[in-house]
């Protein structure tokens, strides 16, 4: 894995656990406050995966997640494979709100993901071709 913010080694480590194989996972807080004109946050997180999984493994995500895939560049001409990313994004008014919306939806995945039972996940993923370490 190349870069993790603190807030989602839970979510990761569940991830790596089950067979999943993580490229980054990252937690953006964006302010729209400028004055008069525009006010809120929003709270952005992206876990990309290094592979293209099948959705039907994610389709019972928790509310606000949800699943999409990316392409690499590989150069100017060029795009690089398909791969799976999981994401979450919700606009907030205030930090109290937004603090509390987060930790809610990090801890939702993780109670999805523990919900799992860890080698029949993995065994799913070998069924759809993936090599798993044991």
């Amino acid at each position: 894995m190349q870069y993790c913010s603190d807030n989602l080694a839970g979510i990761v480590t569940r991830l790596t656990d089950r067979g999943i194989d993580v490229v980054s996972a990252t937690y953006d807080i964006h302010d729209y406050t400028n004055g008069k004109a525009c006010s809120g946050k929003t709270a952005q997180i992206q876990i990309a995966l290094n592979y293209l999984y099948p959705k039907q493994i994610f389709k019972t995500m928790p509310p606000n997640w949800l699943i999409y895939d990316y392409h690499t560049i590989v150069d100017i001409n060029r795009i690089g494979p398909k791969y799976t990313g999981i994401a979450y994004s919700e606009n907030f008014m205030d930090n109290e709100e937004l603090e509390f919306a987060t930790i809610l939806t990090i801890s939702n995945l993780e109670l999805w993901l523990d919900s799992f039972d860890i080698d029949g996940f993995k065994s799913v993923l070998r069924l759809y071709g993936y090599a798993i370490g044991q």
